[in-house]
């Protein structure tokens, strides 16, 4: 993993490299997360990492690992220590779906060589401690959850929860598609503007079929799951799930969207709607509370199908406008929003990536690792599997690669070049123009300058 600012005339460049001892990952934007606690999720074929970065709050610092360049130069000594845990990956177990379903579209080809695939971290508050819980998804469409023990640092994340048989005994046999998940995202919490802020959970588990439907469950921290509704949107595969922040739409009413993408390229659109109420019954020293859940789905397709695999699909927030949905697919970035045109634009834009030459095998049908928003500049970055970086400028009013300020030093070619010259320092110069900077995973480190990415 590597860490670094972009460039700047007036920041210093302080790059750190961190080695982490394990096979390679899938590149993502899922294949690096924050947790709501602080903590770092790197997803990898045999294991998730859990890493933390250590601020000088801690006091072992016996159990930091640091960066792996010269350790006699000034930029390592600033370099930012970690502790390490790990959810160690069983390959023993997994749901034998032969057993429940006969038919070929049912056969699992992920039983073969099981791993982790993906992972969803739930907002913080939801174990019994109060942390976060963490989705896990393996190859095999096995889902389980998992919580931090007493040492969240770099002690053991037992599991909390099997999904996968909760979900075969929720949906019928005949409905065995229901029960293999594809995908898997967490929603946040909700504000309902209420004071006192009442003790509900207001998160989802948000899961996405082979059938083409979409189930919402919920987690309690005495580790039982909730079904709250499924909902069928396509025939295909929901193999991308980006659920939205809830907006306010009066007091104890929240809305939020969930944007789904299907095998056959489509996206599209379910509205959820909770209603704060309250409960009659013994008095406390709060009052009670429950949620009436109304889920609807959206009348018409956001994409049309066009047999083009999504690589990634995201919400983008924005303070002052609506959110913005970013659908990437290979060679291109598709933005869709629902805000008026006195916010800059509405409806849909399309933007094709330009190739960055910084290696041999360099190519704008590379898979999305990551996609990160900068805030304060308005600028939209997407990271793509080959090492390059590419910058959407004025993403808020008029999107566009070409930036309106000519001294601009956020821009495709040089945040690429810097990627690349990181990487080479990284290994020390022992690489060539054949050798690619394959990056699975790019995350934002501080929402403002610093980028965090893992490369193989």
């Amino acid at each position: 993993m590597t860490s670094v600012p972009p460039p700047s005339s007036t920041a210093p460049l302080v790059s750190s490299a961190l080695n982490v001892p394990t096979a390679t990952s899938y590149p993502s934007v899922n294949c690096l997360q924050w947790s709501s606690d602080g903590q770092l999720c790197f997803v990898t074929k045999t294991a998730i990492y859990i890493l933390t970065p250590d601020h000088g709050i801690n006091f072992d610092n016996t159990s930091v690992i640091k960066s792996s360049l010269n350790k006699e130069s000034r930029e390592d000594s600033q370099a930012l220590g970690w502790f390490r845990t790990i959810i160690q990956f069983d390959k023993s177990e997994g749901i034998r779906w032969p057993d429940h379903s006969q038919a070929w579209g049912a056969a699992s080809l992920g039983s073969i060589d099981l791993s982790p695939s993906s992972v969803a971290i739930s907002p913080s508050g939801l174990s019994s401690d109060g942390g976060c819980v963490l989705a896990m998804l393996s190859s095999n469409m096995d889902l389980t959850l998992w919580v931090a023990g007493k040492n969240y640092l770099k002690g053991e994340w037992p599991k909390a929860a099997d999904v996968t048989p909760f979900l075969l005994e929720t949906h019928p046999s005949e409905d065995i598609l229901k029960s293999q998940v594809i995908s898997v995202a967490w929603t946040p919490f909700a504000n309902f503007n209420v004071c006192p802020t009442p003790l509900v959970n207001s998160s989802f588990l948000v899961i996405g079929s082979r059938a083409g439907s979409i189930t919402l469950l919920r987690y309690h921290a005495h580790k039982e799951i909730e079904h709250i509704h499924t909902i069928s949107v396509a025939d295909r595969w929901i193999t991308q799930l980006a659920p939205s922040a809830w907006s306010l739409a009066s007091p104890g009413v929240c809305e939020g969207y969930i944007a789904y993408g299907s095998a056959d390229g489509s996206v599209g659109l379910i509205k959820i709607t909770q209603v704060l109420q309250e409960t009659d019954g013994e008095f406390h020293f709060a009052q009670n509370f429950v949620l009436e859940v109304t889920v609807e789905r959206g009348p018409e397709l956001l994409f049309g199908p066009d047999k083009t695999g999504i690589t990634a699909l995201i919400w983008v927030d924005i303070v002052g406008r609506g959110p913005i949905l970013v659908v990437c697919k290979p060679g291109i970035v598709h933005l869709w929003t629902v805000a008026g045109e006195e916010f800059g634009w509405t409806g849909s834009r399309s933007l094709l990536i330009k190739t960055q030459k910084i290696s041999a095998v360099s190519s704008a049908f590379h898979q999305v690792s990551g996609i990160v928003y900068l805030r304060l500049r308005d600028i939209l970055v997407v990271i793509l599997s080959d090492g390059s970086f590419h910058t959407i400028h004025n993403l808020s009013k008029d999107p566009s690669w070409t930036s309106q300020k000519e001294d601009d030093q956020i821009t495709s070619d040089n945040l690429s070049k810097t990627s690349r010259s990181v990487f080479v320092k990284a290994e020390q110069g022992a690489v060539d123009q054949n050798d690619m900077n394959r990056i699975t995973g790019t995350i934002s480190y501080d929402d403002h300058a610093t980028f965090l990415w893992a490369y193989e």
